[in-house]
């Protein structure tokens, strides 16, 4: 949804465009981060498969988390 969004994005201006579909069109580039966040957002769920998977990547994990940290901030 994102990527399509993302790739339509020229020419809209506005919170939506500007903050939501940029963070998120970027995030779906990357597969395994878009999975890692994907992962992390679900962990409120306390779900069992996700938990494993959680515990099974933490490196992936890690790197969502510097990648959270570091991401361009446009305003």
């Amino acid at each position: 949804f994102f990527k399509v969004l993302g790739e339509q994005r020229k020419g809209k201006k506005g919170f939506f465009w500007d903050f939501y579909v940029d963070f998120f069109y970027d995030l779906s580039k990357d597969k395994q981060m878009y999975e890692a966040y994907s992962h992390h957002v679900y962990q409120s769920k306390k779900d069992d498969n996700n938990s494993e998977w959680i515990n099974a990547n933490s490196v992936q994990i890690e790197k969502l988390i510097f990648w959270l940290k570091t991401y361009k901030h446009t305003y």
